[in-house]
């Protein structure tokens, strides 16, 4: 059964300033149409209360809280992905903790659950569109077309940091490590991953340390100058005992997912 499925959009310009929040109807394929909220003046902070409030079911032992609300200041686009057929209010209080509610701010009565959330930004270091941070109960991989259907209109391609646990799972996207998208490709990910079940892929940092297959894939990466270059990260050889001692993974990895202009 097809859902009604909505993104909750704000975007901030780069220079600062007021930023506008939308409602996008993702049944409709024209990424132009939307729903503007135009009476919505405190759009930020109603969409980083849903964050929060769904922070438990979708971002816990990803990213911690208080880095999340770092990263609420750097990013100037968030995206909340809603499932408008979830509509029982007591339901989702009892439940979920909250329900999304934006009666308020429209004449008809929009109640959903909160699925999904990414943050993300124009960056000058890259000189791309950045995904900083993507945290799902499911469907994250819409809220990641959408982003990418912006980097492609503005000419852009996207960047990311892949921490270890979803390493596997950019590159059936499209994303590799690269430096920049005018440079080749630096390394693939090794058969010995893909072939694997998904189901074997670990959970989480320690599984990805104490998984052999992936902490050799991290060395190699390291030779290539991907990930923490300080500490035990910065020592040759590095060995799957250095690669956990100093948490090698946790910035992630550079991947590219490139455009032709």
């Amino acid at each position: 059964m097809s859902h009604d499925l909505r993104i909750l959009f704000y975007q901030q310009p780069n220079t600062g300033g007021r930023g506008t929040t939308k409602l996008i109807n993702l049944n409709n394929k024209d990424i132009e149409n939307k729903i503007s909220f135009d009476g919505l003046v405190k759009g930020k902070k109603c969409i980083e209360k849903v964050l929060f409030g769904m922070y438990n079911y979708t971002c816990k032992g990803i990213v911690t809280e208080e880095y999340l609300k770092q990263q609420l200041v750097h990013n100037t686009i968030i995206m909340v992905l809603i499932d408008m057929d979830d509509i029982s209010k007591e339901k989702q209080m009892r439940e979920y903790g909250i329900y999304f509610d934006i009666s308020k701010y429209e004449k008809e009565e929009l109640v959903g659950k909160p699925l999904a959330f990414l943050l993300g930004h124009y960056s000058d270091e890259y000189n791309d569109f950045y995904l900083d941070i993507i945290c799902a109960e499911k469907n994250g991989g819409l809220l990641i077309k959408f982003f990418e259907n912006i980097a492609e209109i503005n000419e852009s391609g996207v960047a990311l940091k892949a921490i270890p646990t979803v390493l596997a799972y950019y590159p059936k996207l499209g994303y590799s490590h690269r430096k920049t998208c005018s440079r080749r490709i630096d390394i693939s990910l090794p058969d010995r991953i893909e072939s694997r079940d998904k189901s074997t892929y670990p959970t989480d940092l320690e599984d990805a340390y104490d998984d052999e297959d992936f902490a050799n894939y991290m060395i190699d990466l390291r030779a290539k100058g991907y990930g923490v270059l300080t500490g035990d990260c910065r020592k040759l050889p590095l060995t799957q005992e250095r690669l956990k001692s100093g948490d090698c993974g946790s910035d992630g990895y550079l991947m590219r997912k490139c455009y032709s202009k």
